[in-house]
């Protein structure tokens, strides 16, 4: 071994700072949306005007929608149910 090394002083090392505590917090909210809290609106009145005449395939399409808006509409009503309180 070097005589030099056996000699000399050893310095002080710096302290270590201890390592900061963080805390993690999560919280989950189970919020519904606007357009499912909001009312659903009245029902539309029956028709009372003359006949309608189209061509078969409009009322085919008619239909479609009907249903279509009928299954938005239960979907609302589940989605609503299921909702926080």
């Amino acid at each position: 071994m070097l005589s030099a090394c056996t000699t000399s002083p050893t310095p002080e090392r710096p302290k270590i700072a201890a390592d900061p505590i963080v805390e993690n917090h999560t919280v989950t909210r189970v919020e519904c949306p606007a357009e499912v809290t909001a009312p659903t609106p009245g029902p539309v009145p029956d028709y009372a005007g003359p006949e309608v005449v189209a061509p078969p395939p409009y009322f085919v399409w008619l239909g479609r929608h009907l249903a279509r808006e009928a299954l938005l509409g239960a979907r609302i009503e589940d989605a609503r149910e299921s909702c926080p309180k």
